[in-house]
Parts: structure tokens; C-alpha cells; sequence
């Protein structure tokens, strides 16, 4: 019943497809004492969508031990593709929030689990125009997840 409720809200709406790429080349975590990272995954979530990074081990620095660097050698590449839908007096798309979250992937000796560290939302509609524009740089503020890390 809903995927028909769905059907009809887009009834008469114009349909766009964007294709969004994330390059993900260094990522720098601030942690507390009770809790640091071992290994970090970048993924983007929408219902039962996941497109997700390798893992990749969290160095802490050497003047602050509380504060690492996880850095890709190659800028790695993750994209995602999202239908907007526009009513034809709007001026802007319909939204669809994504989920940005940093995940540890904890080791096998502390349960192996993959918890969420630090999550932001994004909304496609901010960024998807119509003629498209070419490589426009996003940033978020990121709130605490389940772990214990600040921004």
C-alpha cells in the first residue's frame, strides 16, 4: 500500500536523476580517553541503501594522542545516484536525506561490531539544480553518534 501511496504523490511531478561523488582523502577524528577508534568506514545510508568506504586504520598524532588522521594514499570515489522529484510551479526539488555516518569497525577481541561514531545528515535538494552544476563543494557539521567522538 505504500509504494502506491508513493506512486500517486509523484503523480504529474517531472523526475530527474543526479549522480552525486563523494572523494573521500583524509578524514581527522578528535576522540576522548575512554574511547578511540581502530579501524574508520565512511557510509552513505537511505532507508535500506548503503554505499560504504573500506576501512581504514586511525593514526593518532603524536602532539595529541586523542587526535588522528585517517588518510586514503588513493582519493577513494563512492557515488551515489538519486531520483528528485519537482512539481512543475516549484522551484525546488522535492528533498531526500541521506545519512552520512563514520563507522569503527571494533576488533574481533571487543565483539568485531561496527558501531556509529559520528553522524551528519545530508539533503540532496540543496545541492541538486536543474541544469546541473559541476563540482560543488559541501561540507557538514557532524553530531556524536553511539561512540564517544567529538567533531
Amino acid at each position: 500500500m505504500a509504494s502506491v501511496w508513493k506512486r500517486l504523490q509523484r503523480v504529474g511531478k517531472h523526475a530527474s536523476k543526479f549522480q552525486f561523488v563523494a572523494s573521500y582523502q583524509e578524514l581527522m577524528v578528535e576522540c576522548t580517553k575512554k574511547w578511540q577508534p581502530d579501524k574508520l568506514v565512511v557510509v552513505w545510508t537511505r532507508r535500506s541503501r548503503r554505499k560504504s568506504s573500506k576501512a581504514h586504520s586511525w593514526q593518532p598524532g603524536i602532539k595529541n594522542p586523542y587526535r588522528g588522521v585517517v588518510v586514503w594514499p588513493v582519493p577513494e570515489n563512492v557515488e551515489i545516484t538519486v531520483t528528485l522529484f519537482k512539481d512543475p510551479h516549484a522551484e525546488e526539488f522535492e528533498d531526500k536525506e541521506w545519512t552520512f555516518v563514520i563507522e569503527n569497525v571494533r576488533k574481533r577481541r571487543q565483539g568485531g561490531e561496527v558501531g556509529p561514531a559520528v553522524v551528519a545528515e545530508a539533503k540532496s535538494k540543496r545541492v541538486g539544480t536543474c541544469p546541473p552544476i559541476p563540482g560543488i563543494a559541501v561540507s557538514r557539521s557532524l553530531r556524536r553518534g553511539a561512540g564517544s567522538c567529538t567533531r
